[in-house]
């Protein structure tokens, strides 16, 4: 049976997609001999008019001439360096599990040909990190999506992971299986996890819950709070509020000033973000003015610094900084 005209142009580029890069061009018989395969025929003029054709939609179809004319596809929507990017930012998501990892790797390596995909899988490792067991994360993903595009609250229930009898583990609902009823405002991969920054009426200001750990998500007919109203602020920024939130742990949001060794400035750079104001102290320190949330978290990620760190102000999380590494102190000693 004739192949339409779209259907020939497609079968054309997706053969061009599939088979050939820079490394790896074909001769105008080798693509014909392809299409043919395919039940496409072409001859020579319909060659030269299909590849115009693409050219002029956009798709780089290159050509260069050796004992013959060459053809491939030279500039792709991804380069082979940000493919592995995509990949690897794959492998390494903690809420994405083993076999929709596998899915969506295949699903990337299809943008680029099929030697650069199979020269990709023999430098690809799966990462033996934890990887979640929750399969309905990505159907929560679309739930609180959905939620957030029409200006809903959801309801869920919310879990930890407790071992049984048996030792297997088991669900635990919080608040004995009752419902969360929360505001959604946006969600945020941080810390290897997919968290929903949200308002949940029993606590104040904003409250983040780990999307892994929603059960039964429903979007409600209930208009979510505002932003504005939750936070008192009309300019607030969810962007900067998640640099400076740790482990996505609650806890008080507050101005700190941190005086750090010079070799932590990278440290200190990679934690808080370009933005954070830094000033020098002396030859040997600086001072960091950084909005955090005071928190046990907090408080872990700055007790591996030993005497490097130092809360200077406010008092009140100096002095509860130092009541935590009394206790870890205490606990260590015993």
């Amino acid at each position: 049976m004739k192949k339409s005209g779209i259907a020939r142009l497609f079968a054309f580029m997706q053969t061009l997609y599939d088979l050939t890069d820079e490394d790896h061009p074909k001769t105008r018989e080798e693509i014909e001999e392809v299409l043919k395969n395919n039940g496409i025929e072409m001859n020579r003029k319909t060659f030269y008019s299909t590849i115009e054709e693409l050219r002029a939609a956009g798709i780089d179809v290159a050509s260069k001439k050796s004992d013959k004319y060459y053809y491939y596809i030279n500039r792709r929507q991804f380069d082979f360096a940000e493919t592995k990017l995509l990949i690897d930012a794959v492998q390494s998501a903690r809420f994405i599990t083993r076999e929709k990892s596998e899915e969506l790797i295949k699903k990337i390596g299809k943008l680029m040909s099929l030697y650069q995909a199979a020269d990709l899988k023999r430098k690809l490792y799966m990462s033996e990190r934890t990887k979640t067991v929750n399969k309905n994360i990505y159907k929560n993903v679309d739930e609180i999506h959905d939620a957030i595009t029409k200006n809903r609250k959801i309801s869920f229930r919310y879990f930890d992971y407790t071992l049984d009898v048996s030792h297997n583990k088991k669900k635990q609902y919080r608040k004995q299986g009752k419902e969360y009823v929360i505001s959604p405002y946006s969600l945020v991969w941080a810390e290897d996890n997919y968290y929903v920054i949200s308002h949940y009426p029993e606590h104040t200001g904003l409250t983040n819950f780990r999307v892994d750990r929603m059960d039964m998500i429903q979007v409600t007919h209930q208009t979510r709070e505002s932003l504005a109203k939750v936070t008192g602020k009309s300019d607030f920024s969810i962007s900067r509020y998640s640099q400076n939130i740790f482990s996505m742990f609650s806890g008080d949001v507050q101005q700190v000033s941190l005086r750090f060794d010079n070799d932590l400035l990278n440290t200190a750079i990679d934690r808080f973000g370009q933005h954070a104001q830094m000033k020098r102290n002396d030859e040997h320190t600086f001072i960091a003015d950084v909005e955090v949330q005071v928190s046990p978290t907090f408080f872990a990620w700055l007790f591996q610094f030993g005497k490097k760190v130092k809360i200077l102000a406010p008092a009140s999380a100096a002095v509860k900084y130092t009541e935590y590494c009394e206790a870890v102190l205490s606990e260590y000693r015993k």
